[in-house]
Formats: C-alpha cells, structure tokens, sequence
C-alpha cells in the first residue's frame, strides 16, 4: 500500500512543504464554532476524541499525506461537523508504551464536533459520511486506534492556532484510586489549581463518558484526557516552565494519577474545519 507514497517529499505533484504551507497560511479559527471554546460554555457539541494508528504498512510520511492532505479536508462535506482537528504527533511521543494500559502506537489525535449524538450518525449515513470513513478504513489501523465521546471542561480557553504545539496526556488513575475518586479530584481541585499556574495559557479535560471500539469499559485503560498549551515557545516544544504553584499542581495530581503509566503527547494542531 505505501508504494505510492514511497516519495515522502511528493504525491500527486504536491508536495508535503506545499502542503504544510498552505494550511498554516489558512485563517485557523475560521469556521469554528463561536462558543465552542469559551470558557465556561455550557454544553457547546459533542465532542470525540480519536487516538489514530496507521497501518503498519504505511510510512509515517504517507499516513499523513492521507490524514493531512485528504482526509482533513473530506471531513468538510460532511454535514452536521461543526469543528474538526488534527493533532500530529511529533517526536517519539507517541511510541509503543509498553507500561501503560493503552500501550499501541500511534500517529495523531483527532477531535472532532456536532451538535447530537444522533445528528452525528446520521451524518454518517450519508453518503459523504460513508465516503469519509471508507477513506479512513485505506489508512487508519482501527483495531490500534481508539475513540471516545467526551465531556469537555475549559479550565484554561486557549488562543487556538494553525500549527501551534500542544501537549495532550493520557491519564491513568493510581490503582488504590477509584475512578469516580479521580474524576472528582482532577475536575474539581486540579482544575482550580491549573488556573494559578503560570504560563500554562491552555488547559482542557476531557471526561471519558463512551468508548467507541475497544476495552467495554471506556476507562479501562485511560481515566481522563487532558490538554496543554505553554507560552515557553517552541524550541522546547511547549514544555512547561516551573513555579511553586506548578510545583504545587503536580504535587496534588500525584495523589490521584499514575504517572508510570500515563503518558504525554507533543503535537501540532492543524484546524480542518
């Protein structure tokens, strides 16, 4: 399958510059919807969050002329998709981790919103709907990938940007910690304590409530997925900077979190729709 991307710099006569290029010259914020990121808003869509694996005969560089140069934009003729975006995962974040309870390789994340749950599948019934899965199925490793409808709380609103750098971490719990303990904790305290944290000028929860595919139990092997931005810039791809009030922050998550086998992904986010 990866022979007609075995040229990583060209497909199609585009190349993968060409194509980053045009999408970072895109307005990013465009067509998003007003209140979807707002601090405080109640409810503004569905929202589903994919951790997305290639297939294994596929070249990274192929994968994301796929998701990136196809895939991305298809998702605009779907109707009912309010907002869609793309998370490519860089460095050697998102490896095989073999102490953590979602332990797969991986590519990207995807986030994607609509309005109901029933409004999303039938949009799916569609036939752009179908079109636009079928194109998954020539790429996507489904059965390494995972999907989860969930609930989003805006602790920090971030100033969202084409190709900003974002770090995404996949909870787990600590195993003498239940998982309502956890949720409890870290939608509550941790929260209020993120927004004391200086530099952190993003932050976003993501509550498990479905898993799509997978482990029955949506949280059998991830407990909360969090997101980060830092202004620490990117030479140092957005890592955070320290502070007593950071100190503090880490020192109330590792009441609750397995750091062990959490894991931290790196990322740039491309705004498809």
């Amino acid at each position: 399958m990866d022979q007609a991307f075995s040229n990583p710099e060209k497909q199609g006569g585009v190349t993968r510059r060409t194509l980053m290029g045009a999408m970072v010259a895109a307005p990013a914020m465009a067509a998003l919807p007003g209140n979807a990121f707002a601090a405080g808003a109640a409810d503004p869509a569905v929202k589903v969050v994919s951790l997305v694996a290639r297939k294994a005969d596929l070249s990274t560089d192929g994968f994301r002329q796929h998701w990136l140069g196809v895939h991305g934009p298809m998702a605009r003729t779907v109707p009912g998709m309010n907002a869609f975006i793309l998370s490519e995962a860089v460095q050697d974040s998102a490896n095989a981790a073999p102490q953590a309870p979602y332990a797969e390789r991986f590519d990207g994340i995807a986030q994607s919103w609509h309005p109901a749950r029933d409004v999303m599948r039938a949009a799916f019934a569609t036939q752009q709907g179908r079109d636009w899965l079928a194109h998954g199925d020539l790429f996507i490793d489904r059965k390494a990938s995972r999907g989860f409808f969930v609930k989003e709380q805006v602790v920090t609103a971030p100033a969202r940007a084409e190709g900003g750098i974002k770090r995404t971490a996949l909870l787990v719990r600590r195993q003498d910690v239940t998982h309502a303990q956890f949720v409890e904790q870290w939608t509550g305290r941790h929260a209020d304590l993120a927004r004391t944290v200086p530099g952190l000028v993003g932050c976003i929860f993501n509550r498990i409530e479905t898993a799509l595919g997978g482990p029955a139990s949506p949280w059998s092997e991830i407990d909360g997925i969090a997101e980060y931005w830092w202004d620490a810039g990117a030479l140092n791809h957005g890592e955070r900077t320290s502070s007593p009030a950071w100190a503090a922050w880490s020192a109330h998550g590792d009441q609750f979190i397995d750091r062990a086998r959490s894991r931290t992904i790196v990322s740039l986010e491309h705004v498809m729709i």
